[in-house]
């Protein structure tokens, strides 16, 4: 029996092109993240504060990806039937998630080989694949996969809660679930990606995400989007100033208050980001594009690391011309073999 405030939402059929654009924002600002971050650790003469700033920008890519997954998967109601949405998780992000393991596993033991091979220390690297297999691959992109495979645990439930409560019940105790969540960053020190209490945090980005893009489905004001996106842009240019400082004083990247997904301002940015997204309106189809986004997440870290270990010179240039060069080539590489990657996959699958 289906309770009176049921409520219908995965009512729009289209693709939204408002979105799709975000999601390759998003990839295109993943590559930037990790290009930068080589940039931080071999900064150049007086560039230290430019990579900093570009990091803080581009580092709410990962909970954009998060709050644009539970958009999509909480507003379908098909999601709350377990059979349904896991038989149709298993080709979005089983068979990815097997395929790059192995993917990986299989480059950085040849590597590996070839350095023991050589003479050198080769018996690290294969510990430390032994190490990212433990822990969900902790530090390395594919983290991201594994904790989201711990969040699609979750995903039916909150479709069934969110069929049998009234919206704005579920759109306040939502909000506050998504506070505390988001909250629960600045107290957290984990070191795999499958924990339970990770997995909770960025809970409260794809509860949120949902929630916007409920309320905000049906407005449409580019203006108001500009306005989001330019407050975005000034608070995580001075979040990375923050982060310029801190790392002039220690040395190291990584604090909770302005380089973690839960620092105030980073939280601040993700949400006006994707506030903003959601009030463009577009007329031009990019699904061709969107869909790649997620093989190119995948693949990207691998082509950073083939252009790094290639030696190119564009690693010695400055930060602002080694940034744009070394997204761009990443970019597109990792475009050309996301689609090599699908035009494989679906001729298998016949």
């Amino acid at each position: 029996m289906v309770s009176k405030f049921h409520r219908q939402t995965d009512r729009q059929t289209d693709r939204q092109n408002n979105y799709d654009l975000l999601r390759i924002i998003a990839a295109l600002a993943v590559i930037c993240n990790h290009t930068t971050d080589y940039y931080i650790c071999h900064p150049q003469e007086n560039d230290l504060w430019f990579s900093c700033v570009v990091w803080s920008l581009v580092s709410v890519a990962v909970p954009i990806f998060f709050m644009l997954s539970g958009a999509f998967l909480i507003s379908n109601d098909k999601n709350a039937d377990c059979r349904y949405f896991y038989k149709h998780s298993l080709g979005k992000l089983g068979i990815p998630l097997l395929v790059f393991t192995i993917f990986y596993i299989s480059w950085y033991v040849g590597i590996s080989l070839v350095k023991m091979a050589l003479g050198k220390e080769g018996i690290v690297g294969i510990v430390s694949v032994a190490k990212y297999i433990v822990t969900g691959w902790h530090g390395h992109p594919l983290w991201f996969m594994y904790t989201l495979l711990g969040i699609y645990c979750f995903i039916p439930l909150l479709v069934r809660i969110r069929k049998y409560t009234t919206v704005n019940c579920f759109r306040k105790y939502g909000a506050i679930f998504s506070l505390w969540c988001v909250i629960s960053f600045l107290d957290i020190n984990i070191g795999t990606s499958w924990n339970i209490g990770l997995v909770a945090c960025y809970m409260g980005y794809v509860v949120s995400g949902y929630i916007l893009y409920d309320l905000l489905l049906s407005k449409k004001n580019n203006f108001v989007a500009a306005i989001c996106l330019i407050c975005a842009l000034l608070i995580g240019a001075g979040n990375g100033m923050m982060l310029y400082e801190y790392v002039l004083a220690t040395g190291e990247l990584r604090n909770v208050w302005v380089s973690s997904a839960g620092a105030p301002l980073m939280v601040i940015e993700a949400v006006l980001v994707f506030v903003g997204f959601a009030f463009i309106r577009i007329k031009i189809n990019l699904f061709r594009l969107s869909v790649l986004t997620f093989p190119v997440y995948l693949i990207h870290k691998f082509v950073l690391e083939v252009l790094q270990k290639a030696k190119c010179e564009i690693w010695q240039w400055n930060s602002f011309w080694g940034i744009l060069i070394s997204v761009f080539c990443t970019f597109i590489l990792s475009l050309l073999l996301a689609w090599m990657y699908l035009k494989i996959y679906s001729v298998l699958r016949k």
